[in-house]
């Protein structure tokens, strides 16, 4: 199925309710630099700078996306949003974002 649009309750997912503002921008940059299939193929530095973000909260945000987060709506990959790839990461709910 094509990806349409953004699912309009994300902004109730645990991402935009716990990251910080600089957070949210590193998690909505890397939504919107992924392929159909949720792989992000990209450096650290090219997320910091594509979202606008210092290096070092990039860095907070990602460890933040990849720990388990009982309280996350999916329960899938234990709440996790992002699994490191050997090329960047997997945005793990990515289907779950479109509607």
């Amino acid at each position: 199925m094509a990806k349409t649009s953004l699912f309009p309750y994300l902004l109730n997912e645990a991402e935009w309710i716990e990251l910080s503002a600089e957070g949210r921008l590193v998690w909505f940059t890397l939504i919107a630099m992924a392929d159909k299939d949720g792989e992000v193929d990209a450096h650290i530095t090219a997320v910091a700078h594509r979202a606008r973000v210092p290096l070092d909260a990039t860095e907070n945000a990602i460890a933040w996306m990849e720990r388990p987060n009982p309280r996350s709506r999916f329960k899938e990959h234990q709440g996790r949003t992002l699994e490191k790839t050997v090329r960047g990461w997997k945005l793990l709910q990515f289907n779950n974002y479109w509607k």
